[in-house]
């Protein structure tokens, strides 16, 4: 199956592991911000473009060697994380407006 979403349609990045008894495999689920989720793994054809293209289109977002080897290691475990999350301008709101306060 092929998936298409635009850099801008993306709220979220996890990694994990997916145990297949033999072996593990990457993955790598994003979000969309309408809900929609896509997953895809390190044998996709696209995977080292992708992978290699988050931190340039998504600000923010945790390049390929400083994740591998903690989702990598220890074998058998999914060691889920989350390389990337969209700040939203709500958050972005509250965090940058001034307290306020009123005197009488």
């Amino acid at each position: 199956h092929e998936a298409l979403a635009a850099w801008t349609q993306i709220s979220e990045i996890t990694v994990f592991k997916r145990d297949l008894y033999a072996y593990d495999l990457i993955c790598l689920n994003i979000s969309l911000n309408d809900g929609v989720e896509i997953e895809l793994d390190e044998e996709d054809v696209n995977w080292k473009p992708l992978v290699s293209s988050l931190p340039t289109y998504l600000p923010g977002s945790s390049e390929w060697g400083s994740w591998f080897s903690d989702v990598a290691f220890p074998a058998f475990e999914a060691c889920a994380q989350t390389i990337f999350t969209r700040k939203t301008m709500a958050n972005k709101t509250r965090r940058s407006s001034p307290a306020r306060s009123e005197s009488k």
